[in-house]
């Protein structure tokens, strides 16, 4: 078991087509898994009958074989009644042909090779091509090390789209990978914490996963103080003369006034900071706030951290499935604080949760579990 599962590691991670990987098929839409086929291969079909049954083999052919089948170079390799046979080794230097070693009674009927992603799940021998009902493939592993290692595809709706999803793992504190189907692009794009969470609406997109760090923003407010001096005001003096009677008014004159502001002082004593030597982070603290809480009211999980470097990753996770990530949750950064806020508490907020913190020198996780309400 441990082989094959390394030996599927491996071919993933190689730099071929991929293409889909079943065998012993009665349909080959109901193909699962597929395979990084290797450079100098492409993706491949075998029809053949079996106890009077059609079956089908999807895998990888080498160019070699691929181009006589497609008639590119050479003659077409003769394919219907031929009996399938097996290889017997006897000594170094010899091999006998053995019709009857491990010979499961196949008869080939048609093979087929093609060049496009999991292009070899139809269209050729007679099968016809798979149709995506408006959906997409997606990959689909409940665990992976690493985005682009997971073997395993479903056909996910129209409605919904291709996640991955990257959580550390409750046993052994291990960062991994979750990818599949979501529901709702509302649930696809929630994101708990900034271990990513990325979703598409291509086939196979999901096979990579960026992470976002988070961004902290600080507002510094200035005031500015005015100060106003009104300009002094005099009333030009007028005469008015009759003859023969002279009226000589007074002319008024308008102290004026001046407004001044003291100006004020502030002085801000400096505060000395002792910076610890550089170490893993560590929580110091995980709680709810308010701790008597009810349904409907907003809630808050406060995680408190100390981190020298500083933090590349901090955040939350619920422990559950990406999909089911309720809409009334969001994150909250402080300094050296992450919290997430929950609107209106509902019965799909209870559930365990994870706060994680990760700097260049290790990391640390505690799980906290929002109970309902008393």
């Amino acid at each position: 078991m441990y082989l094959v599962v390394l030996l599927g590691l491996i071919e993933i991670a190689a730099a071929g087509q991929l293409c889909m990987n079943c065998q012993n098929l009665i349909n080959p839409h109901e193909c699962n898994l597929v395979t990084r086929c290797g450079d100098h291969e492409q993706c491949y079909m075998e029809q053949y009958i079996r106890h009077n049954i059609i079956w089908y083999d999807l895998g990888c052919q080498s160019n070699t074989i691929c181009n006589a089948i497609n008639g590119l170079s050479g003659p077409p390799v003769p394919v219907v009644g031929r009996r399938a046979v097996k290889v017997r080794e006897t000594d170094p230097d010899s091999f006998n042909l053995d019709f009857d070693l491990e010979d499961d009674g196949r008869i080939p009927v048609c093979e087929s090779c093609c060049n496009a992603t999991t292009c070899n799940n139809g269209g050729a021998c007679g099968v016809s091509d798979f149709d995506y009902h408006n959906g997409r493939l997606c990959f689909e592993c409940d665990q992976q090390l690493s985005p682009d290692n997971c073997d395993q595809v479903t056909l996910c709706d129209q409605d919904r789209y291709c996640y991955i999803h990257q959580k550390i793992s409750e046993v052994g504190l291990i960062r991994i990978y979750q990818s599949g189907c979501s529901k709702t692009i509302q649930n696809c794009t929630q994101s708990i914490g900034n271990i990513c969470n990325n979703c598409c609406q291509d086939n196979l997109c999901n096979n990579k996963c960026t992470i976002q760090k988070p961004q902290h923003h600080m507002t510094t407010t200035t005031t500015t103080t005015t100060t106003t001096t009104p300009r002094p005001t005099t009333t030009t003096p007028t005469t008015t003369t009759t003859t023969p009677t002279t009226t000589t008014t007074t002319p008024t004159t308008t102290t004026p006034t001046t407004t001044t502001t003291t100006p004020t002082t502030t002085t801000t004593t400096p505060t000395t900071t002792t910076t610890q030597a550089p170490r893993p982070p560590v929580i110091l603290s995980t709680e709810v706030q308010p701790t008597n809480y009810h349904y409907g009211d907003d809630v808050e999980l406060i995680c408190r951290v100390e981190s020298n470097p500083p933090s590349d990753q901090l955040g939350w996770n619920m422990m559950t499935d990406p999909s089911k990530i309720p809409a009334n949750i969001n994150l909250v950064y402080g300094t050296d604080m992450v919290k997430i806020h929950i609107n209106h508490l509902r019965a799909e907020n209870i559930a365990q949760y994870q706060c994680f913190v990760h700097n260049s020198l290790g990391q640390d996780v505690q799980t906290f579990s929002l109970h309902p309400p008393k």
